[in-house]
């Protein structure tokens, strides 16, 4: 009975993903409605948590219960596709590439420091080490998911582990809304730079980053 019961889940669960977008704010481009990616909401009887085909995706399902603490968790949205990268995810999502708020990692006097950034913006070094008085080391892959909670192609400040730092790049600021990541490499969430600030508990605004020359 339990295994009938989940297959009915995991059947309710993609029945209820749709193509209705939630209204995008004003000043952006909206997103695209060819886009393969779909909100998502949570069948009753789940208890909010959520169900993916093979079991349960963990570092999802701690974005996902960090995302609910605010009422935004039902703006995710998934794919079949990848979304792991910056282009990857604009393709998915419908977007402009500066539109993905990319979340880089890096290690500053042996902690986890969390930058997200504008999707086509790169880290400049001058402006990193002013800020942080270290120089600006990438947290190698393999090392990523023990540190931050998060593998590489779904690291987003959203139920990180204990004491890791998270910082927003002035770089987001050209757009109203963005996507960031939530925990797995097919997936995003639309905030606007006031919901991003809150839910992902960012320390301050801070400008370490630079824009591709046009």
């Amino acid at each position: 009975h339990a295994q009938s019961r989940m297959d009915r889940i995991h059947i309710f669960l993609f029945a209820f993903i749709y193509s209705r977008f939630p209204p995008e704010k004003a000043g952006n481009t909206p997103a695209s409605r060819d886009s393969p990616m779909r909100p998502l909401q949570f069948p009753e009887g789940t208890g909010g948590v959520l169900q993916l085909r093979g079991g349960l995706s963990m570092s999802l399902q701690r974005a996902q219960k960090h995302l609910q603490k605010y009422h935004l968790d039902g703006r995710i949205r998934l794919t079949e596709a990848s979304s792991a990268t910056v282009e990857l995810a604009a393709k998915a999502v419908g977007v402009e590439p500066g539109r993905i708020a990319k979340t880089l990692s890096f290690i500053v006097r042996g902690e986890p420091v969390l930058v997200l950034a504008e999707g086509t913006a790169r880290i400049d070094n001058r402006k990193f080490k002013d800020t942080f008085k270290a120089k600006a080391v990438m947290i190698p892959p393999h090392q990523v998911e023990a540190l931050v909670g998060h593998a590489p192609g779904g690291v987003c400040p959203f139920g990180v582990k204990e004491g890791v730092r998270v910082y927003l790049d002035e770089s987001l600021k050209r757009f109203t809304t963005v996507f960031p990541a939530v925990g797995s490499g097919s997936s995003a969430i639309e905030l606007n730079l006031e919901e991003l600030y809150e839910t992902s508990m960012a320390l301050e605004w801070i400008d370490v980053c630079k824009l591709p020359e046009a």
